[in-house]
């Protein structure tokens, strides 16, 4: 079964990545933000500030490997 990593997606003043423009499909549009931050792992559960913050989980599989019993 996989592991669920927790990820957020955090709008704001700061972060990685910069915000070129932010456009409605269905509804409201999300309010305006300069930079978005990209939190992973149990940090992305904490409470945050921003403008608007998405959560989501993704998907990780674990590989096992076997050490051969050869000598």
């Amino acid at each position: 079964m996989p592991l669920q990593l927790q990820v957020a997606f955090v709008a704001g003043s700061s972060g990685i990545w910069r915000i070129e423009r932010i456009t409605a499909v269905a509804g409201e549009s999300l309010p305006p933000a300069e930079r978005l931050a990209v939190i992973e792992g149990p940090e992305a559960q904490r409470p945050l500030a921003g403008s608007w913050i998405l959560r989501a989980q993704r998907a990780i599989r674990a590989i096992q490997t076997e050490k051969s019993s050869r000598p």
